[in-house]
């Protein structure tokens, strides 16, 4: 979790410029982002495909910025420009500082790479959703970049002397796992969850899927079927089984279990495994 000063000074940086800047540790995992959560990224993210693109070319670039230590400007797979900044520490780099996407006027994302994104669903997104999400990214100049990346290289150094930016400390995404695993029966919904781990709803389903690959709530069903089915190879009542996994509904709960079940009810699902066990 990003310290909260470290929070305002990112967030002042982002009111200021207009431009997100997010924060990593020195795993390459994402602490921090207030990344707009309806915008061109966002939008991109909804494709698994995509969003392992985007992880795969943020690694890349993370690690040219740590072998020369020294800050790092690169474009993405779908035409956006991104700064990335070491901050240092005792024994070398303790995290990064990402700014941007921003696209530089002379790169704006071809069409055709716009209509060769494919969603998680199958279906591709669509040109005319992704352009106008586009067009609403900060465009700037070459020398409009530079002087970009002065301002954010002051507000690194401010960082690393200040040493807002610490290793060790647990990521977002592993802070909602273990708050999902402590509340696997109660009602999960990410404003509760965003007030008890002190962090935005945005940073938090963000890094949550850049590091697991898959949205909180995604995550929330499958540890919570996970469960259903241990608990369905005790005596347990399914109602019981229900209210434990966070189902007041059992009738809902069954529909779930169905639909992630290939199709078999929390009943007919545990006779087969018990048959499974006496043969």
């Amino acid at each position: 979790m990003a310290d909260a000063r470290l929070e305002k000074i990112l967030d002042s940086f982002s009111r200021l410029t207009g431009i997100n800047v997010a924060a990593y540790d020195a795993q390459f995992r994402c602490i921090y982002t207030n990344i707009d959560g309806v915008g061109y990224c966002s939008a991109i993210h909804k494709s698994r495909e995509c969003l392992a693109r985007c992880v795969q070319s943020d690694t890349i670039a993370l690690r040219g910025a740590r072998s020369t230590g020294k800050p790092y400007l690169y474009t993405c797979p779908f035409g956006l420009c991104e700064l990335i900044f070491p901050v240092r520490g005792e024994g070398g780099a303790v995290g990064y500082l990402i700014v941007g996407p921003t696209v530089r006027t002379a790169q704006t994302p071809s069409d055709g790479e716009l209509c060769r994104l494919i969603t998680s669903g199958g279906g591709r997104l669509r040109e005319e959703d992704l352009l106008p999400a586009a067009a609403a990214l900060p465009h700037y100049t070459e020398h409009e970049i530079e002087a970009l990346g002065q301002l954010a290289f002051v507000m690194k150094e401010h960082i690393e002397a200040s040493r807002l930016l610490l290793p060790d400390r647990q990521t977002p995404g592993q802070l909602v796992r273990a708050y999902v695993g402590k509340n696997l029966g109660e009602k999960i919904t990410l404003s509760k969850m965003s007030k008890n781990l002190h962090c935005s709803t945005v940073t938090l389903t963000e890094a949550f899927r850049r590091e697991f690959g898959m949205t909180i709530m995604e995550y929330v069903l499958s540890e919570r079927m996970k469960l259903a089915r241990r608990l369905l190879l005790t005596s347990a009542s399914v109602t019981e089984i229900a209210a434990s996994c966070g189902y007041p509904d059992v009738e809902y709960f069954s529909k779930c279990f169905k639909r992630e079940n290939a199709g078999l009810s929390p009943t007919q699902w545990r006779r087969r495994e018990t048959e499974r066990t006496e043969e």
